[in-house]
């Protein structure tokens, strides 16, 4: 891609600076909102939170971030662009869907049966990238695909597909979700078979496995590995993914 769109506009790689390859503004998942007993923080709220949490970024040298939050759950283009306004902070954001038992699977599974599956999420993506986000004219800058631990359901295979079409249409790259560190090798195969360039292709999460053999199929592979749950999961402590990733081969070359 000559150019990167953010969430204010086109850049170009080479004005990314240090850049954060997997945070979240904000995130809602499907039913939150059933949740009544929750307090709500108004939209004013939340943009201070995000603007003081993006100054102590900036404080540190972080010039951008990218925001994989899928369309499903949550993403806020709108609100992210208020930020990187009001802080000068470079944000990238998504098009994609999250995984069968975590995101809005129901709507697309109903959409499906009227015989248009891939093809119409295919459209979504791509028009996401480029004309933008529903009337606002945000573009995103990335596609966003998940799948559950263990397994990639058939929703989820449909929703890799359409990513595949999106990213050859438009030369978007891929970034992924996955649980546990599990099927991101499977998730790269989809993907490369369909003909995404492997190097468009960034596995997420690969830092919940400490399976050297693992990380090194999908680094042999041509893709690239997302160590970034640090701090996040305590299943897998922070000490366990320094080790995992300073073991790799890869890195003592």
């Amino acid at each position: 891609m000559k150019q990167i769109n953010t969430v204010t506009g086109p850049i170009s790689p080479r004005d990314l600076g240090v850049t954060l390859m997997h945070e979240h503004l904000v995130i809602g998942f499907p039913g939150w909102e059933a949740n009544t007993m929750v307090p709500r923080q108004s939209r004013e709220e939340m943009v201070a939170v995000c603007v003081d949490r993006i100054g102590q970024l900036q404080d540190r040298g972080v010039k951008s971030m990218l925001d994989p939050c899928p369309n499903d759950i949550g993403r806020d283009v709108e609100l992210a662009a208020e930020v990187a306004s009001k802080t000068g902070f470079q944000i990238i954001c998504a098009t994609g869907l999250y995984h069968e038992h975590m995101g809005g699977s129901g709507y697309w599974d109903f959409r499906g049966t009227f015989g248009k599956g891939a093809a119409e999420i295919a459209e979504l993506f791509i028009t996401e990238l480029t004309k933008g986000v529903g009337d606002t004219g945000i573009k995103a800058g990335i596609i966003k695909v998940a799948s559950t631990e263990g397994r990639i359901t058939d929703y989820e295979r449909t929703v890799l597909e359409a990513a595949a079409m999106a990213s050859i249409e438009t030369g978007a790259p891929i970034n992924t979700h996955t649980d546990g560190g599990t099927m991101g090798d499977e998730q790269q195969r989809i993907l490369t078979n369909l003909g995404v360039p492997a190097n468009r292709i960034i596995i997420g999460h690969s830092c919940g496995t400490t399976d050297t053999a693992y990380h090194m199929k999908i680094a042999g592979g041509g893709s690239y590995l997302g160590f970034d749950r640090f701090g996040l999961d305590p299943i897998t402590p922070d000490s366990q993914r320094i080790d995992a990733l300073v073991v790799s081969p890869a890195c003592k070359q």
